[in-house]
């Protein structure tokens, strides 16, 4: 449904929040997952639309993606 992509983001969260220290690594791959399902949303819609990608579009969700994935669960 329309909320389903921030559902899924909630619940990523969440379980950061919580995670111990034998959880940590399963959040970060989980985090590191989502970041890449995301991006490869993000291009889809470009290029089936047969539009360029915006260089700032990639630019700001890597930055973002690159935070995240820096940021331990």
């Amino acid at each position: 449904g329309k909320n389903g992509t921030l559902i899924i983001l909630l619940a990523l969260s969440w379980w950061c929040e919580i995670a111990t220290e034998q959880t940590r690594d399963e959040c970060d791959r989980a985090v590191s997952d989502v970041s890449w399902v995301l991006t490869s949303m993000l291009m889809q819609y470009y290029a089936s639309r047969e539009r360029y990608v915006p260089s700032s579009a990639l630019s700001q969700w890597s930055k973002y993606s690159l935070r995240l994935q820096q940021t331990k669960c």
